[in-house]
């Protein structure tokens, strides 16, 4: 499979592939090389918002439509910023800064198609991580 990481914004369907990534890999756990459970869930929430699936942006808790401008996803990036420097809690998710990171990187993947798209290369990740027992 092709890397996502193309400095092109993804479409539809690179992100519902994106999100079934997210939703799967914290079965795998955490490991060497392996990103946090929690960066999987900020993932999945991040994605979610931006398909529409929640109603609520995945830091701020603000009730807003994730836009086609991207107004509103650079407001949640810099909400991220201020958790990452103490300025500011995360109001959803757990609350950790693994968590945050996974908003953050996703969102900037969906307005750029730069940052860890490589890590949702779910064809690479399933044959590097064997299958949960």
């Amino acid at each position: 499979m092709e890397s996502l990481n193309t400095g092109v914004p993804p479409g539809t369907e690179a992100l519902e592939r994106a999100l079934q990534t997210a939703e799967e890999m914290p079965a795998y756990g955490p490991g060497p090389g392996r990103p946090h459970p929690d960066v999987w869930l900020g993932s999945a929430e991040a994605l979610r918002w931006v398909l529409g699936r929640r109603d609520t942006t995945p830091l701020s808790g603000r009730s807003v439509p994730a836009d086609p401008e991207g107004s509103a996803a650079l407001a949640e990036i810099d909400y991220a910023d201020a958790c990452f420097h103490g300025g500011r809690l995360p109001v959803g998710g757990p609350g950790t800064t693994s968590y945050v990171l996974g908003v953050q990187d996703a969102l900037i993947w969906v307005l750029n198609g730069e940052s860890f798209a490589d890590t949702l290369d779910d064809d690479e990740l399933r044959a590097r991580f064997s299958a949960p027992s």
